[in-house]
């Protein structure tokens, strides 16, 4: 009798170390799945346009991508695509995070050839030692109508740079970084090139104020200075920037 139960509980056990063991390895393939961590295919900026975590950047910084995340200030949020221009290098993104501080468009931005302005990737934003006292690293390159949808300007912006806001001396937005162009005026997109071919265009702020109405997407626009005078533009430019990563 003892002999026969202590089989039946020997079988009984090895019945619950299998399933055990099939549980704990189901468990372990799930978390695998889980934590898998995801392919970052490539990375812009983006720049708050309201108080709500509307978010506009360059629309080929993130069509196409499985997911879309926003970096701003140490945090990671997921970021949901709200419109692509079928038309414009554009798109307008939504994110949980809310913002410090939002941008302030030009209400008529003047365009004119030598205008000093600042424009950087919110990767470099980030480490910059002199964000505080860096006014402008750009000037526009040629000059533009009020009605250009496009103009170019001569800047350090480099890889990552895509979707940045332009700032003009007020530290209003007066456009948003669209391509790398070389000396030739061939566009390469939001590729790094060397030094010597330190142009990029950028969507005016006419163009970037109709796509976000046509989206249902509110912003401000004001021609009030947003800085002080002498302030530096790298601080505000970082307040108002966000990181976009596709992955």
């Amino acid at each position: 009798m003892l002999f026969g139960s202590g089989l039946r509980l020997l079988a009984v056990a090895a019945l619950f170390l299998a399933m055990n063991s099939a549980f704990a390895r189901e468990t372990d393939e799930q978390v695998a799945t889980m934590t898998e961590p995801r392919v970052v295919t490539r990375w812009g900026t983006g720049f708050f346009v309201n108080q709500e975590g509307d978010i506009v950047t360059a629309r080929h910084v993130v069509e196409g991508c499985k997911a879309v995340s926003i970096t701003k200030d140490g945090q990671i949020a997921p970021a949901m695509i709200r419109n692509l221009s079928t038309s414009l290098d554009l798109a307008a993104l939504r994110s949980a995070i809310k913002p410090p501080l939002a941008a302030t468009f030009a209400v008529t931005g003047t365009l004119r050839s030598g205008q000093p302005v600042f424009a950087q990737s919110y990767a470099v934003l980030r480490r910059m030692t002199d964000a505080r006292t860096a006014l402008f690293n750009g000037f526009l390159h040629a000059a533009a109508s009020a009605d250009a949808a496009r103009f170019t300007i001569s800047s350090p912006a480099d890889h990552g740079s895509s979707g940045s806001p332009v700032l003009d001396a007020e530290g209003l937005v007066i456009g948003l970084i669209d391509a790398r162009v070389s000396l030739f005026g061939t566009a390469i997109g939001w590729e790094s090139t060397s030094p010597s071919d330190s142009f990029v265009v950028a969507l005016s702020d006419k163009t970037i104020k109709s796509f976000l109405a046509s989206s249902g997407v509110a912003y401000s626009e004001s021609n009030r200075a947003q800085v002080m005078p002498l302030e530096g533009h790298g601080l505000h430019a970082a307040a108002i920037s966000v990181g976009v990563v596709c992955s």
